[in-house]
C-alpha cells in the first residue's frame, strides 16, 4: 500500500489486508510499516532457505520486498554478486535484495516489488518468463510515477 498523496500509512489497515491471506500462508504473517508505504506478507515455508525467511525483508532498512519468487540459479547469482557461499542459505528475497542494491538505478527507493509473469504462472515451466521489479522512490508523486526495470533470465 503506498501513500502517493503522502498520508502516513494505515497500519490497521495492512494488518486487515494482510489477515484476509491467511490462508495463502499458513507458516507466518508480517507487516511493515514505513512513512507513506505498507508492506504485508503471508509466509508458506515450501524450500529450505524459507525456514529462516522473515517478510516483508531489508537488508539495509532502506529497501524492503515482500515476494513469491524462486531464484533457480543461486550459485551462479551469489558468485556475481560476490556473496560468500553463506548467502546460500538466506532466502531468495534476501538474494534479489542484493541485486538489487547492486544493479538498480534509483538510491531513494523505499518500495519493491517483484510480479509474476502476466501469465501468473510459477515454478519451472516459468523459470524463463520476465520478472518485473518496481521502484518507488521516495520523491515520487502522482505526476511521477514509479521505475520499472524487467529482466529475462
Amino acid at each position: 500500500m503506498i501513500q502517493l498523496d503522502g498520508r502516513p500509512a494505515d497500519r490497521a489497515l495492512i494488518e486487515s489486508m494482510t489477515a484476509s491471506l491467511a490462508f495463502r500462508g499458513p507458516d507466518g504473517r508480517h507487516v511493515w510499516t514505513g512513512a507513506s508505504a505498507a508492506l504485508g506478507h503471508t509466509l508458506h515455508k515450501t524450500t529450505f532457505e524459507a525456514e529462516s525467511e522473515c517478510q516483508p525483508a531489508s537488508i539495509d532498512g532502506q529497501v524492503w520486498i515482500t515476494a513469491d519468487g524462486r531464484i533457480d540459479a543461486r550459485e551462479d547469482l551469489a558468485r556475481e554478486l560476490g556473496l560468500p557461499q553463506s548467502a546460500l542459505a538466506r532466502p531468495d528475497c534476501e538474494l534479489i535484495l542484493h541485486a538489487y542494491a547492486r544493479w538498480a538505478k534509483p538510491v531513494s527507493t523505499i518500495f519493491l516489488a517483484i510480479s509474476p509473469s502476466p501469465s501468473g504462472t510459477h515454478g519451472p515451466a516459468s523459470s524463463s518468463a520476465p520478472a518485473t521489479i518496481s521502484a518507488l522512490s521516495r520523491s515520487t508523486t502522482p505526476t511521477s510515477p514509479a521505475r520499472s526495470f524487467s529482466a529475462t533470465p
